[in-house]
């Protein structure tokens, strides 16, 4: 017994923080959550008003151009988005608060009252 408890606990703390389902998503798609682990966390994440804006880490450079952001149509107008940084900030000005990035839904392709979840993980 204590052998399958004990097998239990590895096998959770293996899985923690890889993937995140949401519970009430009926269309999740394997294939959106092979790469979840290459979207990075951010600092914070706002949709709102037609567009998607995340608080990202910086050392002062970063812009948008440091980003690339996929963007899945699962189904009935729900879109699943994640955002990873494709270009390392080599400047020396840290600024702690973060930056915020941000697109448009035309930009991404979104309709305007289409539902989006974000599947970058969020946290400082």
């Amino acid at each position: 017994m204590k052998l399958k408890i004990a097998t239990g606990l590895i096998a959770l703390s293996m899985l923690g923080g890889c993937i995140i389902i949401d519970a009430d998503d009926d269309g999740f798609r394997a294939d959106f959550a092979t790469d979840w682990h290459h979207y990075g966390t951010v600092y914070g994440a706002d949709v709102s008003g037609g567009s998607v804006a995340f608080i990202v880490s910086s050392n002062g450079c970063s812009d948008r151009s440091f980003f690339e952001v996929d963007v899945v149509d699962d189904y009935d107008d729900v879109f699943k988005i994640g955002v990873r940084r494709t270009r390392q900030d080599h400047c020396e000005a840290v600024v702690p608060e973060g930056i915020e990035i941000g697109w448009t839904y035309a930009e991404l392709g979104i309709p305007q009252n289409a539902e989006v979840i974000i599947h970058n993980k969020v946290r400082r």
